[in-house]
């Protein structure tokens, strides 16, 4: 007998909570206990924001990426978001590791980044 595995997505969380159904053998007659484990995966979203008024780009990272595009929009986010207002999410990346997402986002502020950025989203930006 071998443990099932249920993965779900809260709604409105960003938190991937994953449970498994541990099976093991217990005793001569090989009798099973079972046990659920539950652990929990924060991601760390790097994401691109495009203006819709002048196009103009804006990247970061957060851990909530649905409350900090709200917070952007509302003019609560960054100093340069927070003079304009009508920002898109138009590109995301996910990690399980908040320095990757921190490296991350540095690398596309860079004007490579940028360039890798321009062409990933070649077909959007006609």
């Amino acid at each position: 007998m071998q443990g099932l595995l249920a993965t779900w997505l809260r709604p409105d969380r960003h938190v991937n909570t994953k449970c498994f159904y541990v099976v093991e053998p217990r005793g001569e007659r090989s009798e099973f206990y079972g046990a659920t484990l539950c652990y929990s995966i924060l991601m760390y979203y790097v994401y691109l924001l495009e203006c819709t008024a002048d196009k103009s780009w804006y990247i970061g990272y957060s851990s909530n990426l649905k409350q900090r595009i709200e917070r952007h929009n509302k003019g609560d986010g960054a100093r340069t978001t927070s003079r304009k207002k009508d920002w898109v999410l138009i590109y995301y990346e996910a990690y399980l590791d908040e320095r990757d997402a921190e490296g991350r986002e540095r690398f596309l502020k860079s004007g490579s980044g940028r360039r890798f950025l321009k062409k990933q989203l070649a077909n959007y930006l006609v």
